[in-house]
């Protein structure tokens, strides 16, 4: 049987797609040496059959890659692959990561390729790896058969989750342990949600104590749920024996001291009715302290099945009974002093009639007090709200005052009269109950404030007219603006810094600086910003915000009052700087070629008396000429239009050979190479740079071999090649790891991105280096590369 043909069935024999297995498994199956199946498995990898992966243990696990026709076991494995609620993967029995599913990717970030030989300690945070939580997890599930806990995790980006995880120790038939299955689920947003609820509890906790009344919750059979302090506190009673008493264990008394009976009461109403009772008043007995008036506020809960619970409001009231028993007193006094007050002063009786008005009262409305008692309900006569709006029926301060019976202080309104003119008032207004407890009368002051509001009315329009053309000027600002008050809070953000701020403008007006950017508190613009303001001089600074990823230069210029910022990007012109100061170098490394022939031949044609090497000279020095102006623009960072042409491929490579000093390298080129369409001059710098690179790393006596892709072509030599984790920065500034400057490679890259091409780096055939440079257009097809 064909030697493949014989792996691939024992391939087939081994398990499933997804199922790793070890090289003495796969050994055992072929019935070969260890050797001899590695052999077979890194063939059968070539060809894309499996792949493979070396454990920190020295062995190697491999598996299938691709689809097969499976049994019920695989299609098992196939739908836990297919999970994305759960991490599920298996551990062999040292912990290292055998299998993994899209939910583990999704969940943790890993693909399998980059966790598959991994151990599994590595999702584990670093004070847990640390202290060896994963592997006294991993023996707990090996003693216990099973183990699982709670705890954060952390994903490939390095950010934590909350998350509950499942260890299952797996056996085999002989006693064997043959590894675990780890199942994790990110419980982040459930454990959010919880805390989230506990901190809403504790807040409502918090509310009942610190509210300035009592408030307790009772059920249908009078029996407490819960109460704040303050009512077990007025009640006399300790918190814990709560449970003993009900709402109707204690007496309560009407105003003549007579025994309210049972049925009288507010949570027998309730309960009968299904209405709540508003400002119940009565007297309690407190023992120490005597009767004390309460005013109770009872409510229905009701669940859609009945009343099931109901709410007390209680407030001691008895000062307030005090002072109005001390206002009744005193009330012959006070009307005494009505109509002498420099204050508008008028009462009304509990209907709402205007029974009296003082001489300044009539002075305002210019109304005598019997055509204020006519004029009282006058549709003609509006009143309107601080804002201008009118009044709805019952929200004057006076009718507030008579349905709640509280006092209403410095309240603004309008009385507009019937010919449009409009007058200002501070309106307080308070009531006057009589010795039945009754509301009696209203008071109510007003002091004229018509002169103020106008004032106040022009400071706001002008106010706002200032603030409209400041938006329109910080608006046309070119410069991020934004500007801090005395107290390092925002005041004013436009929109240009609303980009670089991490809120929006909204967001963080009258917040403080240090608060919205907490971690500019230890950098130079906390120094620079306090130097501003503690000796009101402007300042001037750069830095580089890591966060954004960009330079910003800052101009601060500060006032009594606060801190006015101006600030923009200035990252292309530090890179502008970088590229200038890099320059230097990169001339150096790119002049010396051209110089060099220039210096051959002319050191030939005066031993030798040859006049024609001189027009190579000649040539040479035109080269280093362009070379000079692409190295200019590089350096200054401008984008220059390139003017691409029908170029042969194998004509340049052999101009750009003949320009570099090769010693005995060789070149061979395909014989097929076709036409691009490129700029010449900058496609010859690529070849140039790439055999020059060839031979400066691969040594003089270098094979150089150039070829042609579908959409491209390539350059590869037989040298040393290119590490694997040094590809990635070979193209980057000053990067060398030979005898080279390190800006051949940067040079090429700018000429392949100008063409809006792509080069790559790889191992070429042979062990050494094979640049390919792809997304290349064919000439006569007169497309321009962007």
């Amino acid at each position: 049987m064909n030697p493949e043909n014989a792996a691939r069935e024992a391939l087939d024999r081994i398990g499933d797609g997804g199922e790793p297995f070890s090289t003495r498994e796969f050994a055992t199956e072929l019935g070969c040496r260890p050797d001899a199946a590695v052999t077979n498995l890194e063939a059968l990898a070539e060809r894309g059959v499996v792949k493979g992966k070396e454990l920190p243990s020295g062995n190697r696990v491999w598996w299938r890659d691709g689809d097969r026709e499976r049994n019920d076991d695989s299609q098992f494995h196939s739908l836990v692959e297919e999970v994305e609620e759960y991490a599920i993967f298996m551990l062999d029995p040292d912990g290292y990561i055998a299998t993994w599913n899209k939910g583990a990717e999704k969940i943790k970030g890993y693909t399998a390729e980059e966790v598959i030989g991994e151990h599994f300690s590595k999702f584990y945070t670093e004070a847990d790896a640390e202290a060896g939580v994963p592997e006294h997890h991993r023996e707990i599930a090996a003693e216990r058969g099973r183990t699982e806990y709670e705890g954060y995790r952390v994903r490939k980006d390095g950010t934590r989750f909350w998350a509950n995880v499942v260890i299952t120790a797996l056996w085999t038939d002989d006693g064997e342990l043959r590894g675990f299955t780890k199942v994790t689920r990110d419980m982040t947003e459930r454990r959010a949600t919880k805390q989230r609820l506990k901190e809403e509890r504790d807040l409502i906790e918090q509310a009942l104590e610190t509210v300035p009344v009592g408030i307790a919750v009772v059920r249908s059979d009078g029996t407490f749920v819960r109460a704040n302090s303050r009512v077990t506190d007025r009640l006399g009673i300790e918190e814990s024996k709560l449970d003993r008493y009900t709402v109707q264990s204690w007496d309560l008394y009407d105003e003549d001291d007579e025994s309210i009976p049972p049925d009288d009461r507010p949570f027998a109403r309730v309960a009968e009715t299904g209405d709540p009772v508003v400002d119940f008043r009565c007297q309690f007995h407190l023992e120490g302290e005597g009767r004390r008036w309460l005013s109770m506020n009872v409510a229905p809960i009701d669940d859609g099945d009945g009343i099931d619970r109901l709410v007390y409001a209680i407030d001691d009231i008895t000062e307030q009974k005090k002072r109005t028993d001390q206002l009744l007193r005193e009330r012959n006094q006070t009307e005494r002093l009505l109509e002498t007050s420099p204050v508008g002063i008028y009462v009304q009786d509990a209907d709402g009639e205007i029974l009296l008005a003082n001489r300044r009262a009539q002075e305002l409305l210019g109304l005598s007090e019997e055509e204020l008692r006519e004029k009282s309900d006058d549709a003609e006569w509006r009143i309107l709200d601080a804002n201008g709006e009118p009044l709805a029926d019952g929200e004057s301060p006076a009718e507030r005052v008579h349905a709640t019976g509280e006092t209403v202080y410095d309240e603004e309104i309008a009385i507009e009269k019937p010919d449009g003119e409009r007058l200002w008032l501070s309106i307080s207004a308070g009531p006057v109950y009589g010795p039945d407890g009754e509301l009696e009368r209203v008071i109510s002051t007003g002091e004229d404030i018509t002169d103020l509001k106008q004032r106040e009315h022009e400071l706001e329009r002008r106010r706002s007219e200032l603030e409209t053309e400041l938006s329109e000027i910080l608006g046309r600002v070119s410069d991020a603006f934004f500007a801090l008050d005395d107290d390092w809070r925002f005041t004013h953000v436009n929109d240009r810094a609303e980009d670089i701020l991490p809120e929006s403008g909204e967001a963080v007006l009258e917040r403080r600086f240090w608060d919205v950017l907490p971690t500019t508190t230890e950098t130079a613009m906390w120094e620079e910003f306090h130097a501003a303001m503690d000796t009101q001089e402007p300042t001037n600074f750069e830095l580089n915000d890591e966060r954004l990823g960009i330079w910003i230069e800052m101009n601060a210029y500060p006032s009594e009052t606060g801190l006015s910022v101006y600030f923009h990007d200035i990252t292309d012109r530090k890179e502008r700087e970088r590229r200038l100061e890099q320059f230097a170098s990169i001339v150096s490394h790119d002049l010396r070629n051209p110089l060099s022939i220039a210096q051959m031949y002319l050191a030939e044609a005066e031993m030798n008396g040859r006049e024609s090497d001189f027009e190579e000279v000649k040539r040479a020095h035109e080269r280093m000429e362009r070379i000079i102006r692409n190295l200019l623009r590089m350096a200054q960072n401008k984008e220059t239009a390139i003017e691409p042409n029908d170029v042969p491929l194998s004509s340049v490579v052999e101009r750009a050979w003949n320009h570099v000093k090769t010693f005995d390298a060789t070149l061979s080129v395909e014989d097929a190479m076709p036409t691009v369409l490129a700029d010449e001059d900058r496609l010859r710098t690529v070849f140039e740079n790439l055999f020059r690179n060839a031979v400066e790393h691969g040594g003089e006596d270098v094979a150089v071999r150039v070829g042609a892709l579908s959409d491209g072509f390539f350059v590869e030599d037989d040298g040393t090649g290119i590490p694997p984790d040094e590809r990635s920065e070979v193209f980057d500034y000053g990067h060398t790891s030979g005898n080279g400057t390190g800006y051949g490679l940067t040079i090429v890259t700018e000429c392949v991105e100008d063409h809006g091409w792509e080069i790559d780096v790889t191992e070429s055939s042979s062990g050494g280096a094979r640049f390919e440079i792809r997304g290349v257009t064919e000439g006569s097809t007169r497309t321009r590369p962007r």
